[in-house]
């Protein structure tokens, strides 16, 4: 066989045996159920545990976007498609939501435990798409094992962001927090953390606070209270929007955080009265003063994240 012929064969014996080899798993769309299946094949509605190599760090919290990463070890999940982002024609996102169980599919999640975000990459091929990049660990966040209600919203013309709103509530007092991620090509970053969105004490106490703050701006209610000293009532909420960036450039817009608080002043007209054998004999007299207000809190992409430039977050810790 002339030389040349003999070269040609070797060149192409690869691209025929590569040709005859097992195509890599695809979809035909961008299906967030179907996307899920390329990447775990076992994958399906109503069963739906997956073993992930994640951080093998007993503090759930250590996010994979630590300067240095740690071991990491096979656990179990509960996965969910939450959202799927076309970030570009020929590319895509697939985020993913887990509550951590054990082998046997037993939910390991307490209040406390946060979810997992995890998200896996596509890119197009012909007209199928197929898996190329994840990363299993974007962040830990939420509690009883969900980081809570999520969303895609565009940073610029071209560029999208995940947000997360983790809520839960401990004896009666609630709140929400407010988390934002770039969705990038290859990579999530964070760029806002756990920022408090909202909080309140409706349920904390034994006064029905429910009524008192449904109360006009600037009412005032006097009357007989036993417990002069119980807490005040409140409730803040907040609202965000992503501001159209400058014309004509891609960077990310302005975050507009803006908060609505009502709150119970509570003054003391008149103290109890009690006779010499410690007996109640008159309760104190109150005044019940209803404040409502607003406050606008506005943070700037600078460095890769979100920082506050003016304005203050009115939301009380608890």
């Amino acid at each position: 066989m002339p030389a040349n012929r003999l070269l040609l064969c070797f060149i192409l014996l690869p691209l025929v045996f590569a040709a005859c080899g097992k195509a890599p798993p695809s979809s035909a769309t961008l299906e967030r159920n179907a996307l899920m299946q390329v990447v775990f094949p076992a994958w399906q509605d109503g069963k739906r545990n997956v073993a992930l190599a994640v951080a093998d760090d007993s503090d759930q919290k250590a996010s994979a976007t630590a300067a240095s990463q740690p071991a990491t070890a096979q656990r179990w999940f509960t996965l969910d498609p939450d959202q799927v982002v076309r970030l570009a024609e020929d590319r895509a996102v697939l985020i993913t939501t887990g509550s951590e169980v054990d082998e046997h599919g037993a939910s390991l999640a307490g209040h406390p435990s946060p979810g997992l975000i995890s998200a896996y990459w596509f890119k197009r091929d012909g007209e199928r798409w197929i898996a190329d990049g994840s990363q299993n660990e974007v962040d830990w966040i939420g509690f009883s094992g969900t980081p809570g209600k999520t969303q895609v919203v565009k940073l610029s013309a071209n560029r999208f962001a995940l947000s997360a709103e983790p809520s839960s509530c401990w004896q009666g007092y609630c709140g929400t927090w407010f988390a934002l991620y770039e969705l990038g090509a290859h990579k999530v970053t964070p760029l806002l953390k756990e920022e408090a969105l909202a909080s309140d004490n409706i349920n904390a106490m034994s006064v029905d606070c429910e009524p008192v703050l449904k109360r006009p701006a600037g009412s005032v209610d006097q009357h007989e209270e036993e417990d002069a000293t119980r807490h005040e009532c409140y409730s803040v909420t907040g609202q965000w929007h992503i501001q159209a960036g400058k014309s004509g450039k891609d960077q990310p817009g302005d975050l507009v955080i803006d908060f609505l608080s009502r709150t119970e002043h509570l003054k003391t007209l008149k103290a109890a009265e009690e006779d010499e054998d410690g007996n109640v004999t008159s309760q104190a007299l109150v005044a019940s003063t209803i404040e409502h207000s607003k406050q606008r809190a506005l943070y700037r992409y600078q460095n890769g994240s979100y920082k506050r430039v003016s304005g203050t977050n009115p939301v009380p810790s608890f």
